[in-house]
This record gives structure tokens, C-alpha cells and sequence, in this order.
């Protein structure tokens, strides 16, 4: 009877919960499944976060766009040219990409929101592979005869995510 009664209780607490997933989330919102790999290549990398904040697709164009927080890129614009990589996208469908602009929005997070041109995209929905990198993205050196000084990279991540193509 106890056993009955315990599984009942339980039942009843993944149905409310379940009911109130689905009352909360908003009518045609998007979800986007993710899973997120970091690896850290220094103790500074570690304060860094990166995240998916949306993403939007049509027959020509990807849309991202991305969290960052733990780099001030309101009082340090150059990061973005230096510190902060373009996002290495690749989709499962074999769909050409061509990165196309970024547009920042500093704040707590910064908001960074990449374009690509798609080509070749017939499909519903498109399965992307996004590397992101945190670190030196270019020399820092910009003379040809000077022996480079290596410098670590900070945070890679890597998303693994579907994005409904309208």
C-alpha cells in the first residue's frame, strides 16, 4: 500500500512539473538543445563564460547570437579584433558557410551576434558544430622579421546545437 501511495506522490510531482515547464515556456518559443564542451588553457580562461543566447536560420543566412561575460569589451573595443576569435561553425548537412560581420552589445554579458551566408541550405533545420576561442586570434606582431612570442590561449568552447530553418 506505502509502495503505491510513494509512486503515486512521484507521479503526480513529474506531472506538475512537466505542466509547468509547458505553461512557462512561450507559444512557438525555440529551444535549442546544446551540448557544451570548455576547455581552459590558462587560470585567466576560467573567469571567462560563453554561451548561446538565440540563433536563427533562413535558406541564406545563420544568425548567432552569443554570450560573453568576464571581459570588459565596453572599455576594451579591441578585444574583439584580438582576443576574441570567429566562431568556427560547421553544419552536419555538408552546408557551406561564409562568415559575413559581428555586431557587439557590451554589457553583463556582452551580447555578440555573427552572420554567416549559407550555401546550399535546403533543409528543415541544420545540426551545427561551433568552436569558439578565447585567445590570441592573430599575431601581435604585425612586422614580418620578428620571432613571434607564443602566447596561451585562454577558453575554447565548443556547442553542438540544431537551429529550425524558416
Amino acid at each position: 500500500m506505502k509502495k503505491w501511495l510513494v509512486i503515486s506522490i512521484v507521479a503526480v510531482a513529474v506531472i506538475a512539473v512537466a505542466t509547468t515547464m509547458l505553461i512557462n515556456s512561450a507559444p512557438g518559443e525555440a529551444i535549442y538543445p546544446t551540448a557544451v564542451s570548455t576547455t581552459l588553457f590558462s587560470p585567466e580562461g576560467a573567469q571567462i563564460k560563453m554561451g548561446i543566447n538565440d540563433a536563427k536560420a533562413d535558406e541564406n543566412e545563420l544568425t548567432l547570437s552569443l554570450t560573453l561575460s568576464g571581459m570588459d569589451l565596453a572599455n576594451h573595443p579591441e578585444y574583439m579584433e584580438s582576443l576574441v576569435c570567429i566562431p568556427y561553425i560547421d553544419t552536419m548537412q555538408n552546408v557551406g558557410t561564409v562568415f559575413t560581420g559581428h555586431n557587439v552589445s557590451p554589457g553583463s554579458p556582452n551580447v555578440i551576434s555573427y552572420t554567416y551566408a549559407l550555401k546550399g541550405n535546403t533543409y528543415a533545420k541544420l545540426d551545427i558544430d561551433l568552436d569558439w576561442t578565447v585567445g590570441p586570434c592573430s599575431m601581435t606582431a604585425m612586422e614580418s622579421n620578428v620571432t613571434p612570442v607564443p602566447e596561451p590561449l585562454l577558453v575554447n568552447s565548443h556547442f553542438e546545437f540544431s537551429v529550425p530553418v524558416d
